[in-house]
């Protein structure tokens, strides 16, 4: 019997390549490619996907990536970087990190009974704004990239963003054209860099992602049969 080649994979992402809708019983493409057989390899994936991450903080942890030293690197970066947005990213720290600002429970109490109720009219007022310009974005990116090449010999796969649905526009106006905007980005990007860029664009909401962000178990396979696709196509 021929042993298998162990072949690592790490997941940079956030929170659309952890969760899957609409429960937790279902496996999300990197639990279905983890442990799987293809073309001589046994995979091995190490998911280091964050929820509410964005391409700032991504690159912060740019050396927890590269000791990785993972064959594959799939960058899965942009959903919560491009839509308009309510409140400013500093805001939406305190609330998230809770106690950790003297300032949370005053803040917490305005967002929820206050603007919460009107995140239409707080994201007008903002200019429908992203918490991370398409500028930072396109640099974050570029420089993830740079750093990862320069230090290890990996492949990397860019994941594009999906195109929401009309419960996220209606939120947050603004959003389904940033997410147009900043996928071309992440396109221009992987040609720059001669990366192959997984484009999901063109997917249905209602088929694979009905929360408008993340994948349900359809989507989710759709991801990782691209991904062994991927990996076929330079490992035949």
């Amino acid at each position: 019997m021929v042993s298998k080649k162990t072949y690592k994979i790490c997941i940079i992402g956030s929170s659309v390549g952890l969760r899957a809708r609409p429960t937790s019983e279902i496996l999300n493409y990197g639990q279905i490619l983890n442990g799987a057989e293809h073309n001589n390899l046994h995979l091995q994936v190490t998911n280091q996907s964050c929820g509410r991450y964005t391409s700032r903080e991504v690159l912060s942890s740019r050396d927890l990536y590269i000791r990785e030293y993972a064959d594959l690197y799939i960058i899965n970066i942009g959903a919560v970087d491009a839509p308009s947005r309510e409140i400013p990213f500093w805001y939406s720290d305190i609330l998230y990190n809770r106690r950790k600002s003297i300032f949370y429970n005053i803040l917490y109490k305005v967002y929820y009974a206050f603007i919460s109720k009107y995140r239409k009219l707080f994201t007008y007022l903002r200019l429908k704004k992203s918490w991370i310009s398409k500028s930072e974005f396109t640099r974050n990116i570029k420089q993830l990239i740079e750093c990862i090449q320069k230090d290890t010999n990996s492949r990397i796969l860019i994941l594009g963003i999906n195109s929401g649905n009309m419960r996220i526009e209606r939120q947050l106006p603004g959003t389904l054209r940033k997410y147009q905007e900043y996928n071309v980005e992440l396109k221009n990007i992987a040609d720059q860099f001669g990366l192959s860029f997984l484009d999901v664009s063109n997917l249905e909401s209602e088929e694979y992602f009905p929360d408008g962000i993340h994948y349900n178990e359809k989507g989710h396979k759709f991801i990782s049969e691209n991904v062994l696709n991927y990996i076929s196509n330079f490992n035949s």
